[in-house]
């Protein structure tokens, strides 16, 4: 997305997602600050989040999150967008880091 992004997280611990937040941001900023010669911060605010609190709703929310370019005509299909999880999930590329239970469930539902 140009202007914002999204994580779809699950916490091992209750700061978990602040931490990283607080991490990602800072370390963006910096990287960002350095590249366009400029200081100060470049986030309007804090982060939203959002409690998803069943499966329907996940799934729900992955499907959003990976088609979101392709509705906000920044791709064609959802596997062009760099930072998708789309190949992951659809495709099944090996990755490390991006997975869920409750996705790779689908599989073995008959």
């Amino acid at each position: 997305m140009t202007n914002h992004i999204h994580f779809l997280v699950t916490p091992h611990a209750e700061a978990s997602i602040s931490n990283a937040m607080s991490v990602i941001g800072s370390r963006y900023v910096y990287y960002f600050n350095r590249t366009y010669k400029r200081s100060g911060t470049i986030w309007e605010g804090r982060h939203k989040s959002s409690l998803v609190q069943s499966e329907r709703y996940l799934l729900a929310c992955m499907r959003y999150i990976e088609l979101n370019p392709v509705v906000a005509n920044m791709v064609s299909k959802p596997e062009e967008y760099k930072w998708s999880s789309y190949l992951v999930n659809a495709w099944g590329k090996d990755n490390s880091v991006v997975y869920h239970d409750e996705y790779l469930k689908l599989d073995k539902e008959k």
